[in-house]
């Protein structure tokens, strides 16, 4: 259902969804504070922490992106993932968030093997992440949201492909 009355019922899934966000990104600004204080720059631990944060971080907005959809559609959904896009380009620290850079630069040998293994396990251990710092978002934010509760409730889900035949995965 798309939204076209705008007043606090309406604006309320944007505002416990921008709330999310917020929270996401402030976490992992003071994570990535914390591992510039403790590690040189130029060390593969901070490059691969680095990454892990920024991956964690994106891919746990992305479960959030199932709230702006359900209240908002596709328009909503645009508008959040560009201002996802745009906010984690400029603090993310060049973090590549994606592995296709990381193995094309290892392909091209532009990247050592010690470096694109560091940065694809990141990748893994972040996107591996995502789902447990979302998981714990939606329960602390049960009260305030009823799609948090029901995201919550359907943690032990399946992903139902229907077409010619039923997937399930």
């Amino acid at each position: 259902m798309v939204a076209t009355n705008f007043n606090v019922e309406t604006l309320l899934p944007a505002i416990i969804a921008i709330a999310y966000y917020a929270f996401v990104f402030f976490f992992a600004e003071i994570t990535r504070k914390i591992v510039g204080l403790i590690f040189k720059k130029s060390s593969l631990i901070y490059v691969l922490l680095i990454e892990l944060i920024g991956t964690a971080q994106m891919c746990t907005c992305v479960y959030e992106n199932s709230v702006i959809v359900k209240h908002y559609g596709h328009i909503g959904f645009f508008f959040a993932v560009s201002m996802l896009l745009l906010s984690g380009n400029l603090l993310n620290r060049g973090a590549f968030v994606t592995p296709l850079p990381v193995i094309e630069q290892f392909f091209t040998g532009r990247m050592s093997s010690e470096k694109f293994l560091a940065l694809i396990f990141a990748q893994s251990v972040g996107g591996y992440s995502a789902f447990r710092l979302a998981n714990s978002l939606w329960y602390y934010s049960l009260s305030y949201s009823i799609d948090h509760l029901q995201l919550f409730e359907r943690l032990p889900c399946a992903i139902n492909y229907k077409g010619l035949w039923d997937v399930q995965l």
